[in-house]
């Protein structure tokens, strides 16, 4: 059956008053052809009529009504071309036993779809309901919706997942918005090492004029390398940003551009809100998009089947986010150590990362990170290592022959140490006269 020509008949049926698939009765004439038929046979007698009576429909007679066919019409059911008149409730009853053929939509249909519904509130991130915000926010789960999108979002999530428990952990802590615990994806795609173009590093991505008091840099240590101390720091400086802005919005926002440079963008501000200052395009275009990529990837990440953009679960183990601790103030090399405890010296190193050499620092205190629970074991490997001072130099420092033309700056420079390193380590100033042939210990070098 040709359903959309039944659909078509039936409106024209109920709205019209006629059907272009059935005959056309002297009944269900238009009242153009009834004014040439039926009101000519009685014209003659109109004038003895009351007007109201002569402009009345005439009544079928017999002669009029159609002659019965035994013929379907074409396209027309047998039962529907036999029936006298159409019924609605038979109509639908075909309808139903009707085989409907299901609509295919491409996925580009279907997600448009999907975002005729607005993003609401998200993570503890309030939502406006206007138009800028929802269609900045739905142009990067759009674009994280193409295949490429989808595979950079599910790859960054899950090279987070060994932290983001451990920022959830502290967010809860902290009574923050856990949306947060995305940001680092929108910094750094959760690597570790990322560095920027303007020298930022780390999954919290701190500049060096940035990280004080947060965070310390030595030539032993970068704790911004650190995902754990980092985290602790970062949301600190959310923390501060949110106490100076009253916002969260406007905080975050903050943490990409600088708290100067938003104070400044909100005194040009007729409104203290980050839409506003958004849409007015007062923010630079890189905090713009700040906000609302963020929001996109919280909302895809807590309804992932309505998007149809897959994110890896997060595993709920204290692996990564419960740990151990132990103060040194001396230099411990970490193959040493992990040797001691029998355990892989890269899930030691991964577990230190802001040990820029591998090893605590020379001087002042550090406090090592362990596996829950092996505490007593590392402090009993860390003594046995100390009480053996001879094997701890041979095995932890590489030496340098003094050669003609040395300086103690050239020497430094070379090995990746500090001048005043270099000193400490051999036991010397940096006013004495370096001799021929002595031979120097450097430290171990950055890896």
């Amino acid at each position: 059956m040709k359903l959309k020509k039944y659909i078509a008949a039936f409106s024209l049926t109920v709205f019209f008053g006629f059907s272009p698939i059935f005959p056309q009765t002297e009944e269900t004439q238009p009242l153009d052809a009834q004014e040439n038929t039926g009101l000519e046979s009685t014209s003659s007698s109109a004038e003895n009529v009351p007007q109201s009576v002569t402009e009345t429909e005439p009544a079928a007679t017999e002669e009029s009504k159609p002659e019965e066919t035994d013929q379907p019409y074409e396209d027309v059911p047998p039962e529907l071309s036999a029936s006298e008149n159409f019924s609605e409730e038979f109509f639908f009853a075909e309808l139903v036993d009707e085989e409907i053929p299901e609509i295919e939509f491409t996925e580009e249909e279907l997600l448009e779809i999907r975002l005729l519904k607005n993003v609401g509130d998200v993570g503890g991130l309030s939502v406006p309901d206007n138009e800028y915000a929802q269609n900045a926010i739905k142009k990067f789960i759009r674009s994280y919706s193409k295949e490429h999108g989808k595979k950079h979002l599910y790859e960054a999530l899950d090279r987070g997942e060994t932290y983001r428990l451990y920022v959830r952990q502290q967010l809860k802590a902290r009574n923050m918005p856990q949306i947060l615990e995305f940001l680092p994806l929108i910094e750094s795609d959760y690597v570790t090492t990322a560095t920027s173009r303007v020298g930022a590093k780390g999954i919290w991505q701190f500049m060096e004029n940035s990280m004080k008091p947060f965070l310390k840099k030595t030539s032993w240590v970068d704790e911004r390398l650190d995902p754990w101390r980092s985290t602790d720091a970062a949301l600190t400086k959310l923390q501060d940003n949110y106490r100076q802005f009253g916002s969260w919005e406007i905080a975050i926002a903050a943490y990409n551009c600088g708290s100067g440079a938003m104070a400044k963008a909100l005194r040009a501000s007729k409104e203290k809100d980050f839409w506003y200052m958004a849409e007015k395009k007062i923010l630079k275009s890189q905090t713009i998009n700040y906000i609302p990529k963020l929001i996109a990837v919280a909302q895809i990440a807590a309804n992932t089947d309505f998007y149809n953009i897959p994110v890896p679960e997060i595993t709920e183990t204290g692996r990564f986010a419960d740990f151990d601790y132990v103060l040194v103030n001396t230099k411990i090399n970490l193959y040493r150590l992990a040797c001691e405890l029998r355990m892989d010296a890269n899930y030691l190193k991964m577990l230190n990362p802001a040990l820029t050499r591998s090893m605590t620092p020379m001087n002042g205190e550090y406090e090592l990170r362990f596996p829950s629970g092996m505490e007593m074991a590392a402090r009993i490997a860390i003594y046995d290592i100390l009480s053996n001072p001879d094997t701890f130099w041979d095995d932890f420092e590489s030496t340098h022959i003094v050669e003609s033309g040395d300086t103690l700056w050239g020497i430094a420079r070379k090995n990746g140490c500090t001048v005043e390193e270099l000193c400490q380590l051999n036991k010397m100033k940096q006013t004495d006269v370096l001799k021929i042939g002595k031979t120097l210990k450097l430290p171990i070098p950055y890896y």
